[in-house]
């Protein structure tokens, strides 16, 4: 329900109406309701009597002992703090701040929703309501003032809470400290460990910081050299490009055949090393396969050594994805290793693309088309761009040349160069520095201080860590993982020496590189690994730059702040259904509202259209033609209704509070927007509607 602002009425009308719909219908429901059936009591509204009525919700709540329940909260997080498994010192306080985030939060919500939902029903049972409905007080100031009053509860109940979480969360701090401090002074500990360690003895544990994430990650073989045109990736199936594409299938003609769309490649490449013989073995099977295809010459034979490299050609895998990295589905003939027989990559590689397949790509509209190193011991360099497309015209000698064209970065390269996929991301080889790929970081348009030094924090997950691997052999020798970190100016060209920084497996590791390499904002982050065998996995949330320490006191207040906005919607929700119905069945509603979206966007694809085609083939395959239409049609119509119903119902994943605290990170107080919108627009809305039936409900005799 947040407002579209980006398309004018007057452009396209139906189009924004449609994206604003909520907000549209939000404002007529208070237009209506209060300002049209209601005007009068909005009229004299009066703040003393809105103030009465909440400061009675407010005493009767606290006589019925309602804050009891926070020392059994408290007890719980003391219990369950003491049962968690932390990596280190700095998880466990995090983990313990998600505790009593966690349980303020399920505290004040089941507090309110019990409050609102049985106070109107029972003031009804027991007269109580008589009294006040024969006041001079409208039934607008009656629901305004529960509002509230029960929002002062939720305060202070939070207030309570809040206090609690710092003192608990510094006691813990000073304690881990004190046993980290013994651990330094009795040594004997590992490099990785004893780096962090100073680390958290020196900038303690309890953090806001105010960090600066790379806009991408990408891995190269080496970093390209000043005036090089060119980026190199490994082959050995280590890394690929992503060249993207966005093209109108209107806007290009599709020939007939197996070659309806060709696709001109340009890759240099170089032989780095002689090839061992099983990756010999691997590159004569793909030399007997291209052969078998008609893509190679009769006689050309594989080298029993890689000394002679123009003798053979380097192999490329080309596949194509889709926008969201799915592999588009293949047919038989649709990806395939090619060979790149021109090592200077003068001469394109035309690979075809039949009619069929061409239609199913162009119908994604924006694609990348991947080519996979597939040869081992061999470079790739990247040109700008490296793939063209090729589509028949009506010249034949003059196809439609389509060229690749970015529309998911702000970046505006032609290509990405990524490392093979691992479950933490894309990883990178080990190696020595001669020889080790390298993961670049990007930073654009991030405002750094450039004096001093900057802090860096890396954590990734290492495969193989500890083991060596040579010639197939595992040797049981424990090498320690040990990445080095520098940082280059895009606009001086200028980068800094190399960082050596230990590492363990899904652990912070800290260091610092100079600041004066970032002035301009627009900087690379070099990473390499230098344990040979292991690999090191990256994605964007990897690396860290941290801008400064803001007030973790301030933070902790911010997310209770968002738990408070939680709770004034929570009651605003439950006060409108205990107008209407019982107390039980009341709770039940609030909490199907509360909930109804989030399980809508958690169902995903589940609840888009389609998918009740697919749901009866897969159900009732063979049933009549007949039977299967109609059980289509009921399946979209329930799926439709579902997601138009949750555009109405409150986003309450808009009301995160422990993200930024668990990640020792500043929340901005932009982040407090959302939770603001939904409430105002939301909760109009269902004061007004809480008014009108209200208004007509028979309360008195």
């Amino acid at each position: 329900m947040i407002f579209h602002a980006a398309l004018p009425l007057a452009a396209l009308p139906m189009q924004w109406i449609m994206w604003n719909l909520p907000l549209l219908v939000a404002a007529l429901i208070v237009l209506a309701c209060l300002v049209l059936y209601g005007g009068k009591d909005l009229i004299r509204l009066s703040p003393l009597r809105v103030r009465a009525v909440a400061s009675v919700c407010f005493h009767e709540s606290i006589r019925r002992r309602v804050l009891w329940l926070t020392p059994l909260a408290i007890l719980g997080v003391v219990l369950v703090s003491q049962f968690q498994h932390p990596l280190d010192e700095q998880d466990s306080v995090r983990q313990a701040t998600r505790f009593c985030v966690f349980t303020a939060g399920l505290l004040v919500v089941v507090a309110t929703i019990i409050l609102a939902c049985t106070n109107l029903p029972r003031e009804i049972e027991n007269r109580v309501i008589y009294t006040i409905v024969t006041k001079p007080i409208s039934r607008l100031e009656i629901l305004i003032g529960k509002v509230v009053g029960f929002s002062s509860v939720a305060a202070l109940i939070l207030i309570i809470m809040g206090v609690f979480s710092w003192g608990y969360l510094k006691v813990q701090e000073w304690r881990l400290i004190e046993g980290i401090k013994q651990q330094i002074s009795v040594g004997g500990l590992d490099a990785a460990t004893a780096q962090t360690l100073k680390y958290y003895r020196d900038h303690g544990l309890l953090n806001a910081r105010d960090y600066r994430g790379a806009l991408d990650v990408q891995a190269f073989s080496a970093y390209p050299a000043p005036g090089d045109k060119l980026r190199w990736f490994n082959g050995g199936n280590e890394q690929q490009v992503l060249v993207p594409f966005q093209v109108d299938p209107g806007s290009v003609q599709i020939g007939d055949g197996d070659a309806a769309m060709l696709l001109a490649i340009s890759l240099p490449w170089v032989q780095q090393r002689a090839l061992t013989p099983d990756e010999l073995q691997s590159v004569t099977q793909m030399v007997e396969s291209a052969r078998s295809q008609g893509m190679l010459p009769a006689p050309l034979t594989v080298p029993g050594i890689a000394a002679a490299p123009e003798q053979f050609p380097a192999f490329v895998r080309v596949e194509f994805y889709g926008p969201d990295m799915a592999r588009i589905p293949e047919e038989a003939r649709a990806h395939k290793v090619v060979p790149v027989m021109d090592a200077t990559g003068r001469t394109a590689v035309i690979v075809p693309v039949s009619a069929s397949y061409a239609q199913k790509i162009l119908s994604t509209g924006a694609f990348y088309v991947s080519l996979l190193g597939a040869s081992p011991g061999v470079r790739y360099g990247v040109g700008d761009p490296p793939v063209s497309l090729l589509f028949p015209s009506n010249d034949p000698q003059k196809p439609t040349v389509v060229k690749s064209r970015q529309f998911n970065s702000t970046e505006g390269a032609s290509c990405m160069i990524i490392g093979r996929s691992g479950q933490n991301g894309q990883q990178l080889r080990g190696d020595e520095a001669a020889t080790a790929p390298v993961g670049v970081f990007a930073f654009r348009k991030r405002a750094l201080p450039s004096t001093g030094t900057m802090t860096v924090e890396i954590r990734s997950v290492v495969d193989e860590q500890g083991v060596v691997r040579r010639n197939d052999f595992a040797l049981d020798t424990h090498m320690p993982t040990v990445v080095e970190l520098s940082v280059v100016n895009r606009q001086t060209g200028n980068a800094s020496t190399w960082v050596r920084v230990p590492l363990e497996s899904r652990r912070t590791a800290y260091a610092e590189l100079p600041a004066e390499y970032l002035a301009g904002g627009n900087f690379d982050v070099l990473v390499r690994c230098l344990t040979p065998g292991q690999w090191l996995g990256l994605n964007p949330a990897t690396l860290r730059l941290s801008a400064g320490d803001g007030s973790f006191a301030l933070n902790l207040f911010k997310s209770y702040l968002v738990l408070w906005l939680l709770s004034v919607l929570v009651i605003m929700v439950a006060i409108l259904c205990s107008t209407f119905l019982s107390w039980p069945i009341a709770v039940v509603l609030t909490v199907v509202i509360l909930l109804g979206h989030w399980g809508v966007m958690q169902l995903g694809e589940m609840a888009t259209p389609g998918v009740g085609r697919q749901v009866v083939n897969d159900l009732f395959a063979g049933a009549a033609p007949a039977v299967t239409e109609t059980l289509t049609r009921s399946m979209e119509s329930l799926t439709s209704l579902t997601r138009n119903m949750a555009a109405f119902l409150p986003d309450i994943s808009r009301f995160a509070a422990m993200d930024d605290l668990s990640l020792g990170s500043e929340m901005p107080w932009g982040r407090l927007a959302a939770p603001l919108i939904i409430l105002v627009l939301f909760g109009l809305q269902i004061v007004a509607l809480s008014y009108v039936f209200f208004r007509n409900k028979e309360v008195a005799p």
